[in-house]
Formats: structure tokens, sequence, C-alpha cells
């Protein structure tokens, strides 16, 4: 925020020469490497508004002392105030006094200590981006850059969050202390549902939802402002797919208000969701830098999206860093390939590599084969073991189970229904097995997900005893606990190990025989025939 936004460049100038008050510095950027140039650039931008906080606030302290002085001038004239001289001296004072009290009143929308903190907070997160930026120059692994992009994100969005409420333009929440997620019924929605704000340096979407549950509307309402600004990220700069869109959208937006009416004889919530997105965060150069690579050629069940697919990216709800990488790692359609045969054995024999390797893994209540519970933050061992690989295991169905909201599909920012939630499914080697912890397990994503994979349908091929095939990605879910000494540990479903086919690519069935010499079905087809 330049200080002529004030609108008062004359004025302020004059007083701030008269005073003597030092002018605002303005910041060269250094000559970047190509590919970081626009985020030193934002930088550089972000550090010369800061200093005009700052020199707000210096002029702001001079004005009042100049209305001090003033006041005091005034005071000592009194003894010669029948004097012709000093009846203009006192009118002359007082304009004075009236001149600087309009001025800090109309031209600052608050006081200098506001812009002191202000400043004091924004300088320690562009300390904390300029950080982020030596780290990227110094050509970090993957997992560390992504690390650093979304560090050097939420940096700047709270740069822009301050800068947003010094300007004036915030007009739906306080400035402290920050929004704190409280939110209130109306009886009239707000006036920035039907007329979002306006702001030269950021852009406003309005998310609207409805339901029968508060939870059901305020997740429709984010989806839909969130949908927006991925499709105002798509329209101007061209992202390669939807995901990386959203991705990028949900990394980079703030909700700034939210608000929530009830028709009771209706008996349905409407909520409505108001986000920001920082337009220096949604130049090309920036994107470019931050946005996460899309994946090239994902191996989705169906090519189709479901509803989660314009909901939530592979990123999954932005909790922590582990837990990010981890949701990223279970919703990973880009497994490399070919795919090779896995068992049950090796995939157990793999969670002991695990355990000797020092991986750490288990619940955050219970972890006891560990000293530290998961999820795991360096997930190259893990790659070196084969996460990230396509795998093909054969088993039988145990048992299927519906999940409920989970991390990485987004939890409860979606609605709460089985369309939006994995299907977890526990593989044995054998018709007669029926200890779950002698299995491992297979998940099914939401994401792009058939119609026909229902929990019901896979259930019914257990009961039947059917050979199955499973084609997916080979990963290990570290935020849970195997089976001790043949015993489920607490929170935890029965497994003998934590490696995993997630997301599942192909779900095929054995109609008969062991389809030794083909003859392998896919699920849909099954159900289709009316096998089930």
């Amino acid at each position: 925020m330049k200080l002529r936004s004030f609108g008062i460049i004359p004025l302020v100038a004059l007083v701030a020469l008269v005073f003597l008050a030092p002018a605002a510095g303005q910041i060269t950027p250094q000559t970047p490497a190509p590919d970081l140039a626009a985020l030193d650039v934002i930088v550089a931008h972000k550090a010369a508004t800061i200093s005009d906080w700052e020199a707000a606030a210096r002029i702001q302290i001079y004005l009042t002392i100049a209305a001090i002085l003033f006041g005091g001038l005034v005071t000592i004239l009194q003894p010669w105030s029948s004097k012709s001289w000093c009846k203009g001296a006192n009118a002359t004072l007082g304009l004075a006094i009236a001149i600087v009290t309009g001025v800090t009143g109309k031209a600052f929308p608050v006081d200098y200590r506001v812009y002191q903190r202000s400043a004091l907070k924004a300088q320690a997160n562009l300390s904390g981006a300029k950080d982020d930026i030596a780290l990227l120059k110094a050509r970090p692994s993957a997992d560390e850059a992504a690390s650093f992009k979304a560090d050097f994100t939420q940096r700047m969005k709270a740069i822009g969050d301050i800068e947003t409420k010094l300007s004036g333009d915030d007009k739906v929440a306080g400035l402290f202390p920050d929004f704190d997620g409280v939110v209130y019924a109306q009886s009239n929605k707000p006036v920035w549902v039907t007329k979002p704000p306006t702001s030269p340096s950021s852009v406003y979407f309005v998310g609207t939802g409805e339901g029968h549950s508060l939870s059901e509307a305020k997740a429709n309402s984010f989806l839909q402002a969130l949908g927006q600004a991925a499709q105002y990220l798509t329209s101007r700069l061209q992202f390669a797919d939807g995901d990386a869109a959203l991705e990028f959208a949900r990394s980079s937006t703030s909700v700034e208000d939210t608000a929530f009416t009830v028709d009771a004889q209706q008996q349905t919530y409407h909520y409505y969701t108001l986000t920001r997105l920082d337009k220096a965060l949604s130049s090309a150069g920036v994107v470019n830098a931050l946005a996460p690579p899309s994946c090239p050629s994902p191996r989705f069940p169906q090519a189709a999206p479901t509803g989660i697919d314009s909901a939530c990216s592979a990123a999954g709800a932005q909790i922590d860093g582990a837990r990010s990488l981890e949701n990223l790692a279970k919703n990973n359609f880009c497994a490399a390939e070919p795919a090779k045969p896995i068992t049950i054995a090796d995939m157990v024999a793999l969670q002991k590599r695990a355990a000797i390797s020092g991986i750490n893994f288990g619940n955050p209540a219970r972890h006891p084969l560990t000293s530290k519970p998961g999820p795991v933050v360096n997930r190259k061992p893990l790659v070196t073991l084969g996460e990230g690989n396509e795998v093909v295991l054969q088993g039988y169905v145990l048992l299927a189970h519906q999940e409920g909201p989970e991390s990485m599909n987004c939890g409860r920012s979606v609605p709460d229904s089985p369309a939006y939630h994995d299907i977890h499914i526990s593989i044995v080697d054998a018709t007669t097995n029926a200890n779950e912890c002698s299995g491992v397990v297979v998940e099914m994503s939401p994401h792009h997900r058939p119609a026909l994979w229902t929990q019901q349908n896979v259930k019914s091929i257990g009961d039947k005893h059917l050979l199955v095939r499973v084609t997916g990605q080979l990963m290990f879910d570290s935020s849970h606990t195997p089976c001790v000494a043949g015993v489920p540990t607490m929170g935890d479903a029965g497994r003998a190990s934590l490696w995993t086919v997630t997301p599942i690519y192909k779900f095929e069935v054995c109609p008969g025989g062991g389809c030794v010499s083909g003859g392998w079905i896919t699920l849909e087809a099954w159900v289709e025939a009316g096998a089930h």
C-alpha cells in the first residue's frame, strides 16, 4: 500500500517536509535465477509496502508531536491574548491544530501503534520468505522444495491479510484480533454475498451452499468459493489440469468471512463463505514458481471425474507438512510402471525392513513398535523400499468397510457421504483365512471412482469367496500401527503390514477357477453381468 493510496499526497508531503520526516525507502531486488525471479519481485513489493507502514507510523508520531507543540504555544501566548498580533498567531495555531488533527484522523485508517505492530509481524514473515527463496535456489529435493514453496505461500498470504486490513479494503473482519472462525446465524444475508469487496490488490470469491446440516452447508459453500478461485486461476494462467489449479487455490486463498441463515420451514441451512486471493500470488511467474507439477498421465480407475475431483486436490486437507506429503502419496495415480506382482508375504517382509530402517510409524495415541508415531516426514527411505511403484496383488476379500471423513479426502471440507470417502478392503491369502491380522489393506479412493465400486459390491465378492486381482500403487500408511502378537492396536484396523495398495487403479474378479490362463473381468463388468 503506497502512501498515495491515502489520497493526500500534497498535504502529507508538506507536513512531512516541515517536520523533516524521513522518506520510505525502496528496495531493488537482486538478479535471481530465472525460475525464481517472480518470487524476488513479490518480496521486494511486500518490503516496500512494509516500509510505507513504518513511514505512516512515523508521520503520525510527528503530527501528534506537532499538535502538542502548537497547543503548548497557544497556552504560552495566553498572557498576550488581547494583543492583535497574538490573536493572529492564535488563529494560525488553531488552524494548524485543526489541519494536523484532520490529517491524522482522516488520512490513516489506524493509528501508529497498529502500523508498528503490523510492520513487525510482516517483517518476520518477510524474513522467512527470503529464507525460503534462498533454500529454493540451493536446488533442494522435490519434497523439500514443496515444503519451502508451501511456507513461502503461507507467509505471503499472512502479509497480504495484514495489507488488506490496513488499507481499509477489509470491510468484513476486525483488524485485531484476527478472525477467530466464530460465525453467527443472521436474519439476512451479508452485503458481501451479492456485492463482494473490490480491491486493487485482491480478488474475492463468494461461495454459497445449503444443506440439512450446518456442516454440509458449510462444506458446500467453501467448495464453491474454492472452485471459483480455481476457475479464475485456470482461465488466467492456463493450468494443465484442474487438480493443479485447485491445489494452488486452496493454498493461496484466505477465508475472510462466513455467515449463515436458517430456513426453519424447510429445515435448511444456507451458508456463505467469502475468500480472498492476493493478486500478487496469482501472477504467472509466481504460480509457475510455486504451483505443484501436475500428473502427466494419471491412471484413474475411470476417466470421468466424480464430485470430489472438483472439490479436493491430491494434497487433501492442509494440516501439516508430513500429513500433506502422506496425503499426496495416498492420492498418487502416477505410480512408476510397469506393474509388478507382489504377495502378502512380500508386504509383510517390507514391514520388517521398514522397522529395521528406523522409519517411524503408528497412530499418535498408540505406537508400541516405534518410539515416534507417524506420519513419516522424510519418505525417501520408503521410496527406496518400493513406495510409488505400481504393483499387482492377488487374494481374497475378507471385509470391505466404508470409511468416513479423512484428511487425504479433505476431511469435513467436503460433503460427508460415501462418494467422498475411501473404501477400506482387507485382503487375505485364502478363503478359509478369517484372521484380519494376517492380511493387508487395499483402498479405493473416491477420485475418479466408478459408480459400481461400492462397499456392498466388494463385500459380495468376499461373500462368494472369489479371487481378486488389485492393481495400484504400493504405499506405506505410516499413520497406523499393524497388529501386535496377532491383535489389532486400539484405534487401528487389523493388518499384518502397513504397506498397502493405495490408491487402487484397477479391481478385477476371477469368476471361476484360478484364472491362471486368463478370464479376469473388471469389478464393473462382474456387477453388470449380475453375478453379484
